[in-house]
């Protein structure tokens, strides 16, 4: 089996080599083993056992809190397998007079790692990925180019005494086709690639780094890469590989974002090729991709990739709310990060303020009023020259220098009316459809803006698709770049 062609924990651990060391919440002893890929993105370990057990009421974890119950391999040739967060989810009863009595057993399963022994030094580390958005755009970057060279052997005779036979097959090229994107990220050179193999209709791939970087340096990297592309990557798990490109350890891992296996795209936030329209080039992917891991902290993108992806994939009528929840946080983080920038209230005047709170603290004081009343109306008071959401937000975009126009206004005005639970009529739709683009739109126009990431956004709301300045609002008339300049 090649190891760097697709994931292939299943045909390791399928091959029969192994077997159960740690059995865990496994019903033994077990005489078959075999994990698969479930249509939704799970695993699931199947044991089969040559006795009958009771099927009775079992406990099963249910999806507020992480199952612990682990499962412990090893093969006769030295590997090692751990299967975590395993909980059970059925079983039956079977078998007949020839076979005996065959009780099978079906668990989820959390993460599986397989590894060789006595590894080597990594040198690549690959993760594989579905929802590599391939299909919708043309990659102008690097080609991946497959051959195979066939070696053939004849053994004659048995034992010592026997002869063999050695030679190459004629080469066989299976296929060169545009699909990798190479940059460099946090100093780590990696390629962005789709494959032929996985599943079709999955748009799978998966992103090969030199050397070993962690898990965290590699999350970094999923998360700014799928933003950047408009693709909302799943990882499936990873290989490590040595020098010669031989299999150091495999690790698989249920992948199941929002319940499914796949991810809604949301199209790039910003113009990734000067050449045409529809085209992504790596230097522009690279480009936009590297300034946001270098914002990472500062955008705090981990929450805002979970934010932005779960509003890209909310229900129509519930994502302008979701939006607006992750352009509000973002605000926070941003806050949180330049501690310098203190938005003003009403009151520009400090000192003034100051004397306002002290006097209106004084006349309630002078109510002798309840205890709690009072403590209530003073904490009330202490927040009176606090900027308004509104204000706030203003003083924000106009730090960052980006203008809102009346169709900004107007869908952020309405961004919270379905998540206030106010019965929608079918007419209302398209509008809240396009509250939705615009919401979205400005969300990339604030992420582009803090990480330096691009001077222009797409604009997705107005017909033609424009490629504006980032300080343009989307309703603006003045002069906008040609999407394919």
């Amino acid at each position: 089996m090649t190891a760097w062609l697709w994931e292939c924990f299943d045909e390791y651990l399928n091959g029969g080599h192994f077997e159960i060391s740690d059995p865990g919440p496994v019903v033994g002893p077990v005489r078959e083993i075999s994990i698969r890929r479930l249509d939704n993105g799970g695993l699931e370990l199947t044991t089969i056992s040559p006795r009958h057990a009771p099927i009775g009421d079992y406990s099963v974890p249910g999806s507020i809190r992480t199952p612990t119950e682990r499962i412990g391999f090893t093969s006769d040739s030295g590997y090692e397998a751990i299967a975590t967060e395993v909980h059970w989810h059925s079983k039956s009863n079977g078998g007949d007079l020839v076979v005996g009595p065959r009780h099978t057993a079906r668990y989820y399963v959390g993460q599986i790692l397989i590894t060789r022994p006595s590894p080597p030094p990594v040198a690549f580390t690959i993760d594989w990925l579905n929802n590599v958005d391939r299909q919708t755009c043309h990659w102008l970057g690097g080609s991946i180019d497959d051959r195979r060279d066939v070696t053939e052997t004849r053994t004659i005779g048995q034992g010592v005494s026997s002869v063999t036979l050695k030679g190459s097959g004629a080469g066989g090229r299976l296929g060169s086709y545009s699909a990798a994107l190479e940059m460099v990220i946090g100093g780590v050179r990696l390629f962005v690639c789709a494959s032929r193999e996985g599943p079709k209709d999955r748009w799978p791939g998966y992103i090969l780094y030199e050397g070993a970087p962690d898990d965290e340096f590699r999350q970094r990297v999923r998360e700014v890469v799928g933003f950047s592309l408009g693709s909302g990557l799943v990882w499936l798990g990873s290989t490590a590989l040595d020098g010669d490109s031989q299999f150091v350890w495999t690790s698989a891992r249920s992948a199941s974002p929002f319940g499914r296996d796949w991810v809604d795209a949301a199209d790039p936030p910003a113009p990734l090729s000067r050449r045409m329209e529809n085209a992504v080039e790596q230097d522009a992917v690279g480009r936009v991709a590297s300034s946001l891991f270098d914002h990472y902290d500062e955008l705090s993108f981990r929450a805002l990739s979970w934010n932005y992806w779960f509003a890209v994939n909310a229900p129509r009528h519930m994502a302008a709310g979701h939006f607006g929840a992750a352009i509000e946080a973002l605000g926070t983080a941003y806050l949180d990060a330049h501690p310098g920038f203190k938005p003003t209230g009403p009151i520009q005047d400090r000192a003034l303020a100051r004397s306002v709170r002290k006097a209106l603290r004084k006349c309630v004081e002078e109510l002798k009023l309840d205890d709690v009343v009072t403590r209530h109306l003073c904490d009330k008071i202490g927040k009176s020259n606090d900027p308004s959401g509104a204000s706030l937000r203003r003083q924000l975009m106009e730090r960052l220098g980006l203008r809102w126009g009346s169709a900004e206004n107007a869908a952020w005005e309405r961004r919270n009316i379905a998540a206030h639970g106010t019965v929608q009529h079918r007419d209302e739709s398209i509008p809240t459809a396009r509250d939705t683009v615009i919401l979205r739109t400005i969300l990339n126009r604030m992420v582009l803006k803090i990480a330096g990431a691009s001077p222009t956004y797409i604009d997705r709301y107005t017909p033609g698709y424009r490629v504006r300045a980032l300080s343009q609002p989307i309703d603006d008339d003045g002069v906008s770049i040609p999407s394919s300049s």
